[in-house]
């Protein structure tokens, strides 16, 4: 049986040998590994990155190692590409395995793709290397093979319902085509992703509006976090305790179904003709809905609906 409370001292060792080394030849503080702005700071990837890579071969910790990786999850990384995909055909540990990859995908350019498809072929892909794939499959030289993978991928069952939506991404009609053919699969949790495909990009029923920026938060009279199963109840609450309701053509709830995930969409609420109301919503799981209610400072704010801050 694994010992977590080892496994974490273990960590922290490892971790503060390289704080301390990195400390000593940069001449600063160094309180964790992660302070560095590697993806966003050009100066800082030049100074710190040569000296992790001295690290990673070095690190004994697999979970060390991931911590590492992702400070070469930077455009500013991509001198390091050889370095990665040798790691890449030694890394057993998940989680590393995960963030090096990532690192990758982020650190190469298109003139990259055979270099990286050449190593990557060879390994045992699934949903972790989506990112990856997805990058790969634009490539002139590669793009047809790695398109063909994840064809072969989804009949096989490779790649997760959850990988549906980025897969979908990929300019390819027989990849379209097999994601779409799962529209009566035996699972329902199949069905509905395959049923936010053809519903994306549609057009979500009027009155409701998709928003660029989420809601002022300020402006807020309630909002929480509720299972979509559980939206009617909530919202036959807030129409008891604040007096409004969703516009008629709402009603069924039926534009649940439309949602894009983690993508805020409002509509006018129904109430006080005096006062002007906003719903907000925001599915953060196919399960999961945010619903935030608001009062508008401006009464004609909530006609249009689109006020975020």
């Amino acid at each position: 049986m694994i010992d977590r409370f080892q496994e974490i001292e273990l960590n922290r060792r490892e971790a503060d040998a390289i704080a301390q080394n990195l400390q000593s030849q940069l001449g600063i503080p160094v309180q964790n590994l992660l302070q560095f702005d590697t993806g966003n700071n050009p100066e800082i990837a030049a100074r710190v990155l040569p000296l992790i890579e001295q690290w990673v071969t070095k690190v004994s910790r697999g979970d060390i190692r991931a911590t590492l990786y992702t400070l070469f999850q930077t455009r500013h990384a991509r001198k390091y590409l050889p370095c990665m995909l040798a790691w890449l055909q030694t890394e057993a540990h998940p989680p590393a395995l995960r963030a090096l990859k990532f690192a990758i995908s982020i650190a190469m350019r298109a003139s990259d793709a055979e270099l990286v498809w050449e190593v990557l072929k060879s390994k045992d892909l699934g949903a972790a290397d989506i990112p990856l794939l997805l990058k790969l499959a634009k490539s002139k030289t590669v793009g047809a093979e790695v398109n063909s993978l994840i064809w072969a991928g989804l009949g096989s069952g490779t790649f997760s319902v959850f990988s549906f939506d980025r897969i979908s991404n990929v300019h390819d009609d027989r990849i379209l085509k097999e994601l779409l053919s799962r529209a009566k699969d035996p699972d329902p949790e199949v069905r509905k992703q395959v049923r936010r495909l053809f519903e994306r990009g549609r057009p979500l029923p009027a009155p409701l509006e998709r928003a660029r920026l989420g809601p002022n938060r300020r402006l807020d009279l309630f909002s929480t976090e509720v299972d979509t199963d559980q939206l009617f109840t909530v919202l036959t609450l807030m129409e008891t305790k604040f007096g409004v309701h969703l516009p008629k053509q709402l009603s069924d709830l039926a534009f649940v179904e439309a949602l894009p995930v983690n993508k805020w969409v409002n509509t006018p609420a129904i109430g006080n003709p005096d006062v002007a109301y906003t719903y907000w919503f925001r599915l953060e799981t196919d399960e999961v809905m945010e619903v935030v209610l608001q009062q508008d400072k401006d009464p004609s704010a909530g006609m249009v609906g689109k006020q975020g801050q």
